[in-house]
């Protein structure tokens, strides 16, 4: 029985565009819608520090769908040759040791389109993130997508995890500016030990916009937490705006004192850009 005052992989069904039936247990909350229909665009329900520095740069406006590409791009793939956390490991040649996963991601943020192979082994992400924000600096803290298109490819679940070992610094953020049309995939591999303690949510991966699209298949979301005043929630995921898809994967051991302690999902735009629609789809999963 699904207690609705738990704290960890709870239901808070407020809003749901599609959801194809394939798990076992179910710990996910749909969050509140953040766009309107209204002929002017709303401010997002709750102004966090990855709104308001998106803010800066973006006003919140209707959205053109023309404006960007949304089929995938390939560019490169690229395989992950070292296990320690090196930023500057980044060339990702043919040339033995020059690819750390977090270098991976650094050329896949100048290379739209890149598919980041990930071999067997736990990679353990020991750079603190302390001061960074939402400024989307993947030099240290979390692994920070800004590059469209990026594949995160494992060996399996079993055999390849990314580890946070910092307190304070989650796994994973997709999009931290917000583009819209952005699209990600991430599949193979287990994703632990994130521990989100702003409020913001998402404690092993954060991520979408408005018409964004995060594909996750085959993980292991597990051992992340999402904590803090008002939080979102998502202790596992959290993604407002557009399209998650999630299948073939296992959450465990994830939690929140929000919503959520699994997924956190809206497809309302954090920006209040409209229209914002998106469908969450879980199949064959276990919560």
């Amino acid at each position: 029985m699904l207690n609705s005052h738990s704290t960890t992989n709870r239901i808070s069904l407020r809003r749901l565009f599609a959801l194809a039936l394939g798990v076992t247990a179910v710990g996910v909350a749909l969050l509140p819608d953040h766009s309107r229909s209204s002929a002017a665009p709303a401010k997002a329900e709750k102004q966090n520090v990855r709104v308001k520095a998106r803010r800066t740069e973006v006003q919140a406006a209707e959205y053109t769908s023309s404006s960007r590409m949304m089929s995938p791009m390939p560019f490169a793939a690229i395989t992950v040759d070292r296990t320690d956390d090196v930023a500057a490991a980044a060339a990702c040649t043919a040339a033995p040791s020059d690819c750390s996963l977090r270098g991976a991601v650094a050329f896949a943020n100048l290379n739209a389109g890149t598919t980041i192979n990930v071999p067997a082994g736990t990679y353990n992400l020991t750079i603190s993130g302390a001061g960074e924000g939402f400024s989307g600096n993947n030099l240290i803290g979390d692994l920070d997508i800004t590059g469209n298109n990026t594949s995160i490819v494992g060996a399996g679940a079993a055999t390849t995890t990314i580890n946070q070992t910092i307190n304070g610094d989650r796994v994973i953020e997709v999009n931290p500016n917000l583009d819209a049309a952005f699209i990600t995939s991430i599949s193979g591999v287990t994703v632990s030990g994130g521990r989100e303690n702003t409020g913001v949510g998402g404690g092993g991966i954060i991520s979408g916009s408005i018409t964004n699209v995060l594909t996750l298949s085959n993980c292991v979301i597990s051992g992340n937490s999402a904590t803090g005043a008002g939080t979102f929630g998502g202790g596992g995921v959290s993604h407002a705006g557009g399209n998650l898809t999630i299948s073939g994967c296992t959450f465990s051991g994830n939690s929140t004192s929000g919503s959520g302690g699994a997924v956190g999902y809206s497809a309302g735009d954090p920006l209040g850009r409209f229209p914002s629609t998106g469908t969450l789809a879980v199949t064959g999963s276990t919560f």
